[in-house]
Order: structure tokens, then sequence, then C-alpha cells
């Protein structure tokens, strides 16, 4: 499941993963067979607090997506830092 704001009008929050995720257990009685990829691009100071709220709302996979075209610098910069950990 790879959790979608409408129109991308706005961030993705982790109370957008746990309601629809709550949608779908209830919907089909649980997640089995499921995982849930959140692809939220954040500035690099706030991931490391990102990453486990999405956690906690039930996100098992953490992708980096740049839908606004950063400059290359920058992705190279977080491609540098390594997988977002949490604080």
């Amino acid at each position: 499941v790879v959790p979608q704001v409408p129109g991308g009008s706005r961030p993705l929050t982790p109370d957008d993963v746990r309601a629809m995720l709550a949608a779908i257990q209830a919907e089909r009685g649980s997640m089995d067979g499921f995982e849930c990829l959140v692809e939220p691009w954040a500035e690099p100071e706030l991931v490391s607090a990102l990453v486990p709220a999405f956690a906690q709302a039930g996100a098992t996979w953490w992708v980096e997506s740049a839908w606004t075209k950063p400059d290359a610098g920058e992705v190279r910069a977080r491609i540098a830092a390594g997988p977002p950990r949490p604080a």
C-alpha cells in the first residue's frame, strides 16, 4: 500500500497512514500480506523525527522520493547521508 493525499494538496501525515490502514483492515479483516510504503520528501533535519511517527502509524517502508525536482546536489547529499535513522 502506498498512501497518497488526493491531488497532492498537502504532505502525507502519519494520521493519513493510520486512517488508510484502519480502513483496509476494516474492509479485509487484517493487514496480512500488506506492507505500507511512505515516500515523504521532508527537510533532512525533520526526517529523524518523522521515521518513528510513520512507523508507529504502520508504515513498514520509507522511500526518499523527490517529485519536485530538487537539484542534484541535494539528492547526492541525501544519498551520502544514508538511510534515515530515528533520533
